[in-house]
């Protein structure tokens, strides 16, 4: 294989990560969405505490990376409770 090979193997892991982030954002976004406006605030109190008045999306938008997963799970398990 040559190094060019890798280069771009790496470049298309790295699209793809993007992807699924951005793919995990919109899903938390979207969920929340459709909750009711104190379950926005409970997120902005765990991931964005030192701003409270910050725009949700805002607030999704720097969730860091390893806290993504746990996020989305958060609000899936939310909008199973409420249905």
């Amino acid at each position: 294989m040559e190094s060019g090979d890798d280069r771009e193997g790496e470049s298309g892991g790295a699209d793809m990560k993007k992807q699924l982030q951005d793919f995990a954002r919109q899903t938390i976004k979207d969920g929340l969405a459709k909750l009711p406006k104190s379950n926005s605030m409970f997120f902005k109190r765990m991931y964005s505490h030192d701003n409270l008045e910050a725009d949700i999306n805002d607030v999704i938008d720097a969730i860091p990376e390893d806290k993504l997963d746990w996020a989305a799970q958060q609000v899936e398990r939310t909008l199973a409770k409420a249905n």
